[in-house]
């Protein structure tokens, strides 16, 4: 199994814009269809990427033909008035035992490809070493996940979001954790990889959204306050037509206002392939009233357009630039220059993971309006927060 993967993709549609993406795919097809592959099946699995399945597994074979591939492709494409040099990069694996299934092939391709595309891109590499270990924490993070899902053991933790002016509390983050038979809380770094599978993201998120929702219906019930909810959304979810509308009836099966519901939003899945999707269903929210929010902000490839285009009501600071914000001077101005400009914007600021009473002086020194971390207290069960109190918190 090759599975092969146009470089920059993305950037060529963003650039040059989705009809010539469009042109750029057919024109790499047609290029693929003309290499002998010793009846090899061809397949386009979506976006700019392509499977070849053949019926050898000899390494040495199939190297000489990723150099050919890999040669052919890179052939400058010229169309549209556009002349491109195009490069690809292709992930390789052979059956390694007596019952490998295609999907086992499809899998193992997949952890070489990302290899390749981690390290040096335009080249080809086999799974083996290198990636092994990768593939093992993967599948058994899924297993771990899904495991869990149907034993019911996926819940929300929340983590409380402070008013840095007032001291009191304003809302909650809800955070994904699993709860072991034994009653251990399993944290998200022991089955994070499990997110990048498909149906595991959509497993969790449908049941982070359903217990999240369940618990703010309790807490609406008992007359209890407990401000505004975010939940993380997984790019898979956002990519799909239906989100937004399935987020509505979800609130409205359990009578929440959608203010109360901030759906908090990574730079990396804006920059995903279907942003137009993704700005759809968070306009369509937005529309509905719920809150949206751009976590981790600075962490990945942030353009200053996506605060101006996309209907954003929070900015949450990550918490890389808020670590030592008092003795490193460079994360203070660029903490300063971010508040400063989210705040021309119209847009309310969220610091992350403020460990200190002396780095939660500094901010709200700096009119950052709300801060997270462990000096407010750590992600916890419903059950072990009294949300009937809106309780001070000193933040120095």
């Amino acid at each position: 199994m090759l599975l092969i993967d146009i470089d920059g993709f993305k950037k060529i549609n963003d650039t040059f814009g989705h009809e010539v993406g469009d042109q750029l795919v057919k024109i790499v097809a047609d290029r693929l269809k003309e290499i002998p592959t010793a009846k090899g099946e061809l397949f386009r699995l979506g976006g700019d990427e392509f499977a070849l399945l053949l019926p050898f597994n000899d390494q040495f074979r199939l190297a000489r033909l990723c150099e050919r591939i890999l040669k052919t492709v890179k052939r400058p494409a010229g169309f549209s008035g556009h002349n491109l040099s195009v490069t690809c990069s292709i992930g390789c694996c052979t059956s390694a035992a007596e019952g490998w299934t295609v999907n086992d092939l499809l899998k193992s391709a997949d952890v070489a490809l990302r290899e390749v595309k981690r390290s040096v891109r335009g080249t080809y590499e086999f799974f083996g070493e290198r990636s092994e270990s990768g593939l093992t924490l993967r599948l058994a993070a899924i297993a771990r996940v899904l495991n869990a899902v149907a034993a019911n053991r996926l819940f929300p933790f929340f983590q409380e979001e402070i008013d840095l002016i007032t001291g009191r509390r304003c809302g909650f983050e809800a955070l994904a954790r699993i709860v072991d038979p034994d009653g251990l809380t399993v944290m998200p770094a022991e089955f994070w990889p499990a997110f990048s599978d498909p149906d595991c993201a959509r497993a969790i998120s449908e049941q982070i959204l359903t217990k999240t929702l369940m618990q703010m219906q309790q807490w609406t019930e008992l007359g209890l306050d407990y401000g505004v909810v975010g939940i993380n959304v997984s790019e898979v979810c956002i990519r799909e037509r239906s989100y937004a509308d399935h987020i509505l009836t979800e609130l409205d099966r359990y009578d929440i206002a959608p203010g109360s519901l901030m759906i908090e939003i990574t730079e990396t899945v804006i920059l995903a392939e279907g942003e137009d999707v993704v700005l759809e269903n968070i306009r369509a929210l937005k529309r509905a009233g719920c809150k949206i929010a751009l976590d981790d902000f600075g962490t990945g490839y942030a353009s200053l357009s996506h605060l101006r285009d996309y209907p954003i009501d929070y900015v949450k600071i990550d918490r890389s630039f808020i670590k030592c914000l008092p003795e490193h001077p460079e994360n203070r101005t660029i903490v300063i220059a971010l508040v400063q400009l989210c705040k021309s914007l119209g847009l309310k600021v969220i610091a992350e993971g403020i460990e200190d009473t002396q780095t939660a002086s500094v901010l709200r020194e700096m009119n950052c309006d709300v801060g997270q971390g462990f000096l407010f207290g750590s992600p916890k069960s419903a059950s072990e927060y009294d949300v009937r109190q809106s309780p001070i918190v000193s933040s120095g």
